[in-house]
This record gives C-alpha cells, sequence and structure tokens, in this order.
C-alpha cells in the first residue's frame, strides 16, 4: 500500500541519495586532480585530526573497516601515511600523516576550500547551514530506529 507519507519519504530519500552520489562525484573529480579520491581524503582528514586506528578512523568516516585499512595500506605505500604501534594496544597500530601526507592534504583543503566557495555563491550558507541541521535531524531518528532494530512496522495479523 503505498501513501502520501511513504510517496514524499521516497522523493526525500531519492533526491538525499542523488545529492550524495553528485557530491561523490565531485569529491573524486576534486581530489583526482592530486592523484586521490575523496575516501582518500576522509581518512586523511580523520588521521590530521590526531592519529589514530583505522577502526577508529572507520567508525567516525562511514566508510567500513577494511576500505579504510586498505586506503591506509594503499597510503603507506605512497608515503602519505606511517603505521606505528598503540601503546595502549599492542595488536593495534596508529596511523599517522607523514610531510608527504600533510602536503597531500594541504592541496586536497585548498581545492575543497575553492570548490566550497563556489558552491556557496550559488546556494547560500544559511540554506545550506539550516538543511545541515535539517538532515541531522534525521540521520538521528534513522539511527535511533536502527538502534532500536524498528525498520518496518509488524502486522498483527
Amino acid at each position: 500500500m503505498d501513501t502520501d507519507k511513504a510517496r514524499r519519504f521516497r522523493r526525500f530519500s531519492r533526491s538525499l541519495i542523488a545529492a550524495q552520489a553528485v557530491l561523490l562525484k565531485h569529491g573524486d573529480a576534486m581530489t583526482r586532480q592530486v592523484g586521490q579520491s575523496s575516501a582518500r581524503w576522509r581518512v586523511l582528514l580523520r588521521i590530521s585530526e590526531g592519529d589514530q586506528t583505522v577502526a577508529v578512523i572507520a567508525r567516525s568516516s562511514q566508510l567500513t573497516r577494511q576500505a579504510v585499512q586498505r586506503v591506509a595500506n594503499e597510503l603507506v605505500a605512497e608515503g602519505c601515511l606511517a603505521f606505528s604501534p598503540d601503546d595502549a594496544d599492542k595488536r593495534m597500530q596508529r596511523v599517522s600523516l607523514t610531510a608527504k601526507g600533510n602536503k597531500v592534504l594541504a592541496q586536497l583543503e585548498r581545492n575543497f576550500a575553492a570548490w566550497a566557495n563556489r558552491t556557496v555563491e550559488l546556494f547560500p550558507l544559511e540554506k545550506l547551514e539550516k538543511l545541515a541541521r535539517q538532515l541531522d535531524a534525521v540521520t538521528e531518528v534513522l539511527a535511533a530506529d536502527l538502534a532500536r532494530g524498528v525498520t518496518v512496522e509488524q502486522d498483527n495479523d
């Protein structure tokens, strides 16, 4: 049964997914100029916020642990990251930026700033901030449903 509420939520879902897809494609195009990808950029940025482990980066970036490990390994091979033992847990390794990694991230951030400034000229900052707050609220509602195991209503028939 298709209700008006379901149709409206479907339209919202499609718009959100389409926006995410274009945002990621735009990010990949921007990062490609520096020989990177959006996923690599997210990992570099998370690490720049403080030495991290792969698991912590995965949790904070909505990437799988395996994806973060693969990206981290590639960035280590390129000389952008370095692994070091985690003093608190010898089974874990911390990941940190190297001088080359800092240079790559700085270029990515300069590209991002130019992209952001251009986008804000087309879509006012106040509207972006309001939309971000609204999306945060939707995210909280959906995350709470998942945490409770609620994904569909059960028929009582």
